[in-house]
């Protein structure tokens, strides 16, 4: 993690040393209320001659418990009930997304496709269902 706010040098260095980004071992430290931070990451394969890889990247966060309103009542995500609410559920849920994108893409595009191609209805309205 770095500073979103500052120059990225230490990113940008770490990267020109050897091509790759350094990766601290264990759990991050949180975040102090109002701070911000930022991540950067870097991916290789070897490819041969005339060929090509694919590099798949996931992105999940964990926030497992929240406040609305006056924030006398903690909720717990649904997510939970099969991840932990214990907030180091990253890992897993890495996982899951990652061995199943493909299977849920074709779900959604087999429910948005007939009303993405439904010349009838007007574009303002397609955005606004799907986003």
């Amino acid at each position: 993690a770095f500073n979103p706010a500052g120059t990225g040098q230490e990113v940008w260095q770490d990267l020109l040393a050897d091509g790759r980004l350094a990766s601290p071992q264990g759990q991050s430290p949180p975040t102090e209320k109002g701070e911000v931070c930022a991540a950067a990451v870097c991916a290789t394969c070897v490819v041969a001659g005339h060929g090509h890889g694919v590099l798949e990247l996931g992105l999940a966060w964990d926030m497992p418990r929240i406040h609305f309103g006056s924030a006398e009542k903690e909720h717990r995500r649904w997510y939970t009930r099969f991840f932990g609410s214990d907030g180091n559920a990253c890992p897993a849920l890495s996982h899951h997304l990652l061995s199943r994108y493909e299977v849920w893409e074709k779900k959604i595009e087999a429910w948005q496709g007939p009303i993405l191609a439904n010349s009838d209805l007007p574009p303002w309205y397609k955005s606004a269902l799907f986003n």
